[in-house]
């Protein structure tokens, strides 16, 4: 079975960084974003923004990464944004009532209506 690989390109900017996300977290990929999470906290500092928008499926281990990526945010005074995350990513957080527990910027969802 193909699987699609993670894909973590690290975007600062002056007043946070941006982690732009593609492919599958699940198992076998949330380590890949864990690190990338803390690499960017390390270099560029607390206020994180997860660009979400080319994730094709989120499993429970990525609901996992991105709770504990908050935590650590808000623990040093940081911040984490979910940017434009995708109908897949939308819907396991609905699924497992976090929806209403992260900041979102730009949902998907707002700019495809009616697509």
């Amino acid at each position: 079975m193909d699987r699609t690989p993670l894909t973590v390109l690290t975007v600062p900017a002056r007043d946070h960084v941006t982690l732009r996300v593609a492919g599958e977290i699940d198992l076998g990929t949330a380590p890949q974003l864990r690190e990338a999470a803390l690499e960017a906290f390390r270099h560029h500092g607390t206020t994180l923004r997860l660009d979400l928008r080319d994730v094709t499926f989120m499993d429970s281990t990525g609901i996992e990464v991105l709770l504990a990526t908050r935590r650590r945010a808000s623990l040093e005074g940081g911040s984490l944004t979910l940017h434009r995350p995708s109908r897949a990513v939308l819907r396991v957080l609905e699924v497992a009532g976090l929806d209403k527990v992260f900041t979102v910027s730009e949902p998907l969802d707002s700019s495809v209506r009616g697509g």
